[in-house]
C-alpha cells in the first residue's frame, strides 16, 4: 500500500514539478506532506497546508501578461514572504560564524532573498491570484487558428507557447501544452480562449481553450 502511494506521489510531483505553471508549483508536495503527517510526524501538516493553497487558483492555466500587479499590492505581495524571511534569520542566525563577519552578511542576504522569493512565488501570488478573483469580468474572447505548439528551454526550464494565426504568441502552463498537445489538432484548427481581468488586474483564463476541429 505505502509502496503503491508513493509511485502515486512520485508521479503527482513530477508532472506538477514539470507542467504546472509557478503559481501552482507547490502542490507538487502535497503527496510528500500528507505522507509525513501520517507516519513521520504532526509538523508535516503546515508544510501540507501551505501546499494546498494553489489549489483555490489550480484552474488557471493561463496568465498571458504575468502577474503585473497595480497598485500598493505590487509591494504587499512581498510583505508576508519578507515577514517569514525575517522570523527564519532570527532563528538561524546563532548558527552564522559572527568572526568573519562579511560571510555572515552574504549569508543573512541569501537566506532573505531566498526565503521572500520562493514563499511570494510558492504563497502569496496564488493569494493574490485567488483574490483577483473578485469581480472579475470578461474581457477578451480570442478565438484563431492554431499554427503550432512550441516548447523552449531555458536556464534548465521549460516554457510552452501556442502560436496562433495573426496573434502574438500565447505563453501557457505544461498543463494547457499537453491538454492541446493530447488533442492531435492539426495547423488550422481553431482555438477558443475566453480571458478575464480581476481586480487587482490581472488578465487571465480558466481552464483550458475550446476546441473546433477544421475540416481539411
Amino acid at each position: 500500500m505505502i509502496f503503491l502511494f508513493a509511485a502515486a506521489g512520485f508521479i503527482w510531483a513530477f508532472i506538477m514539478l514539470m507542467f504546472a505553471p509557478l503559481w501552482q508549483k507547490a502542490i507538487c508536495f502535497i503527496p510528500v506532506c500528507i505522507y509525513g503527517v501520517l507516519y513521520i510526524h504532526p509538523a508535516f501538516a503546515f508544510g501540507l497546508a501551505f501546499s494546498v493553497i494553489p489549489l483555490l487558483v489550480g484552474d488557471i492555466q493561463i496568465v498571458p501578461d504575468g502577474l503585473q500587479i497595480d497598485g500598493v499590492w505590487k509591494y504587499l505581495a512581498y510583505l508576508p514572504s519578507g515577514m517569514v524571511a525575517v522570523i527564519a534569520l532570527y532563528i538561524i542566525h546563532p548558527h552564522f560564524d559572527k568572526s568573519d563577519w562579511l560571510r555572515a552578511i552574504g549569508g543573512f542576504t541569501f537566506v532573505l532573498v531566498m526565503v521572500t522569493w520562493g514563499l511570494k512565488i510558492l504563497v502569496t501570488d496564488p493569494i493574490l491570484l485567488f483574490v483577483n478573483r473578485i469581480g472579475a469580468s470578461e474581457v477578451e474572447t480570442l478565438e484563431k487558428q492554431l499554427v503550432k505548439l512550441e516548447q523552449r528551454s531555458r536556464h534548465r526550464n521549460a516554457n510552452y507557447f501556442i502560436k496562433l494565426y495573426a496573434y502574438p504568441e500565447l505563453k501557457v502552463s505544461g498543463l494547457c501544452y499537453l491538454y492541446v498537445y493530447f488533442r492531435n489538432l492539426a495547423p488550422g484548427d481553431i482555438l477558443k480562449f475566453k480571458f478575464k481581468r480581476g481586480c487587482l488586474g490581472i488578465k487571465y483564463m480558466s481552464g483550458f481553450p475550446v476546441i473546433q476541429r477544421v475540416v481539411h
